[in-house]
C-alpha cells in the first residue's frame, strides 16, 4: 500500500466529527503513519461569516446625526467629525440561520479628551437578512436597516 493510500484509509478509519461551539470539525485521528504520530484537524466553517454582512442604515439621532450608513455586523465606523467631536457607530451584531440580530451604540467623543464619551445605545432588534426592519423612540431617535451578504 503506497502512503496516499495508507493515509486516506486511516483518516476514513479513525475520523470523527465533534461540534466546538456552533462550528462542527472533523478531526482525523492518524496514529502511527510512517512512523510519525500526529493528529489533523479540519474545521468546516459556516457558509457565510459576520463579516460577509453589511448593513445599510438610515439613522436618525437628534442634534447628533442623521443620514445613512452602511456598517459590518462587527465594525465600529466614524460617521461624524467635527472640531470639537466625533461621533462613532460601533455594532455588535449576527446573522445565524438568516436572521439578522442588531446591536448598535452612538458614541460621541471630545477630540481634545478622547477618553471623555458619551455613549447611546439603540434599541436593538431581529430582521430577516434581505428585509427592511425600523424603530423609532418618541421622535428622538429612529432607524431603519437592510441587512444584506457582502
Amino acid at each position: 500500500m503506497d502512503l496516499r493510500s495508507e493515509f486516506k484509509f486511516l483518516a476514513e478509519l479513525n475520523s470523527t466529527t465533534l461540534p466546538f461551539g456552533k462550528i462542527r470539525a472533523k478531526v482525523i485521528e492518524m496514529g502511527c503513519l510512517r512512523k510519525l504520530s500526529f493528529m489533523l484537524v479540519l474545521i468546516a466553517a459556516p457558509s457565510l461569516r459576520a463579516a460577509d454582512y453589511v448593513a445599510e442604515l438610515q439613522l436618525n439621532v437628534v442634534n447628533i446625526f442623521s443620514g445613512d450608513v452602511t456598517i459590518g455586523l462587527r465594525e465600529s465606523k466614524l460617521i461624524k467629525k467635527d472640531k470639537h467631536t466625533r461621533v462613532l457607530l460601533a455594532s455588535e451584531s449576527s446573522v445565524e440561520n438568516n436572521i439578522a440580530d442588531l446591536h448598535y451604540t452612538i458614541i460621541e467623543q471630545s477630540n481634545s479628551e478622547p477618553l471623555k464619551s458619551n455613549q447611546l445605545q439603540l434599541p436593538s432588534m431581529t430582521t430577516y437578512v434581505g428585509s427592511e426592519a425600523g424603530v423609532e423612540v418618541e421622535g428622538l431617535v429612529s432607524y431603519r436597516v437592510v441587512v444584506r451578504a457582502h
